[in-house]
């Protein structure tokens, strides 16, 4: 995960969309802004328990299901990797990296996965 966040901090115009495999709508994704900040979003559905620990590991409330968390620049690398990896195993329940699909893409050309709001 680090190493994908340092070539998005590169390549400023790029998104990177960490998901499961079978279920593409749980998902992290990252890119960086004009101001040089690295913008996340994640998503929990209706759950409370995912809401909470989404929030506990510093996650902003965005709108209902969508959760998000800015990070001006200089970013701390390890810091979000951390946060990310915690996410993506502890709250989205991707258990190995062999159940993550990784996409990346010029932000206009990739839009916002259609979220549904439980979990399967």
């Amino acid at each position: 995960v680090s190493g994908l966040i340092a070539h998005l901090l590169i390549d400023r115009w790029t998104v990177l969309v960490l998901s499961a495999r079978d279920h593409p709508d749980y998902y992290v994704a990252l890119t960086v802004d004009s101001t040089d900040t690295l913008l996340a979003e994640t998503v929990a559905g209706y759950a409370t328990k995912q809401s909470k620990r989404l929030l506990a590991l510093g996650w902003k409330a965005a709108e209902i299901g969508y959760f998000r968390r800015e990070w001006p620049s200089p970013v701390t690398i390890l810091k979000v990797a951390s946060m990310v990896s915690s996410t993506i195993i502890d709250v989205l329940g991707i258990p190995t990296a062999s159940t993550i699909t990784a996409r990346t893409g010029r932000t206009p050309d990739l839009p916002r996965p259609q979220v549904t709001p439980t979990r399967p």
